[in-house]
């Protein structure tokens, strides 16, 4: 990205999130089955790529909210121990916490 024009990389930030949606919903069988293991790329490089987009908007002087969100929600999940997991660990670290944790559970731990 370095080097790009701020208007090219602004025009790839909606693509990035409708990318995410998709991930999301590609999903739902690891959701179902708990089994949030890496095979496309884990969470590590997920949270890394959405920081990358959110200071590139930040630095572009765009708005930055939902970007924010998503990258808190990424750390979430890593700090739960899903750093190694797929993208379907978004899911983990929207659950409730269980009673006695502060955590969200987290079901993919073998």
């Amino acid at each position: 990205a370095a080097g790009l024009p701020r208007e090219v990389l602004a025009a790839r930030v909606p693509g990035a999130l409708k990318s995410l949606q998709w991930m999301i919903r590609a999903s739902d069988a690891a959701i179902a089955a708990g089994d949030h293991a890496g095979t496309e790329a884990t969470m590590l490089t997920h949270l890394d790529f959405f920081t990358q987009v959110r200071d590139f908007a930040r630095r572009a002087g765009l708005p930055d909210g939902v970007l924010a969100a998503i990258v808190a929600l990424a750390q979430r999940a890593v700090d739960a121990g899903h750093g190694e997991g797929e993208l379907s660990a978004f899911h983990e670290a929207l659950r409730p916490p269980t009673a006695g944790s502060a955590e969200p559970r987290n079901t993919a731990e073998a």
